[in-house]
């Protein structure tokens, strides 16, 4: 069964959110992050449990950021620092990507734009 929603409890309600309007999701010590285009949930998931429930449709392109393969759009290099970058539909500030994800993430657009 295609997972749809993320739950998450927000102020003792349970919140859920579609998957499919999750910008990205990202990890900070003990939490993990859907960020969307309201804000952010706090989830009381791992991000490897969810790159487990999401694979096909989620890329990790950093040990802390789990992305949808349908918002990716370029990547860039800011030459000052050496890191890679990632642009996603629906998201102004680029994302890092690591070093050893940067071939997946190219084939992974490669796909999408022979698939569009």
């Amino acid at each position: 069964m295609t997972r749809t929603t993320i739950t998450a409890l927000v102020r003792g309600k349970t919140v859920e959110l579609p998957v499919d309007q999750v910008i990205y999701f990202k990890a900070d010590c003990k939490y993990t992050a859907a960020v969307h285009q309201g804000g952010e949930l706090i989830l009381d998931e791992t991000l490897k449990s969810l790159e487990a429930d999401l694979s096909g449709r989620f890329l990790r392109i950093h040990r802390s950021t789990l992305v949808p393969l349908d918002r990716l759009v370029s990547i860039s290099r800011d030459k000052l620092i050496g890191e890679y970058l990632l642009t996603l539909d629906g998201l102004a500030k680029p994302l890092p990507i690591s070093r050893r994800k940067i071939s997946q993430v190219r084939k992974a657009i490669a796909k999408r734009r022979t698939a569009a």
